[in-house]
């Protein structure tokens, strides 16, 4: 008969599993991910927004002009994750804001949590990812 024994300050594999979890859930923001690996649905979008961001046009000017670089469109895919972590299913977008789709950890692949932004936080995002030093790095994430 095998016994559990538990030596002290020993973690089990689902205290370690539990903990790494909640370290990803902290880190992760969908809104920033979308920022960071999409920029708009023609071709120069990405140029045209990035000078727009470092000349530092009104808050205002930035959300006109990321409306008109995104249009109306969006894109979709399976995100399969090996380790189990948050990622990116999809986005739609319109005049009306953006909506982002993502995996959690431990839910079912098919079921995505969405959640709805302006514009407005989306340049909020932007100015983040830039000030963060991690804006022009994004295109090695994608």
């Amino acid at each position: 008969m095998i016994k559990d024994i538990q030596i002290a300050g020993q973690i089990t594999l689902f205290d370690y599993l539990g903990s790494l979890a909640q370290s990803i859930e902290e880190e992760f923001d969908p809104l920033l991910r979308f920022a960071a690996g999409h920029l708009g649905s023609y071709v120069g979008s990405k140029e045209r927004v990035l000078e727009l961001f470092i000349n530092g046009a009104s808050k205002q000017e930035k959300i006109k002009k990321l409306k008109d670089e995104f249009g109306i469109g969006g894109f979709a895919g399976y995100r399969f994750t090996p380790d189990n972590t948050y990622a990116l299913h999809g986005a739609s977008y319109d005049a009306k804001g953006i909506i982002v789709e993502w995996y959690e950890p431990g839910k079912v692949k098919a079921d995505y949590n969405t959640n709805k932004y302006s514009y407005a936080e989306l340049v909020d995002a932007i100015e983040k990812l830039f000030k963060e030093g991690k804006y022009n790095e994004r295109e090695e994430n994608i």
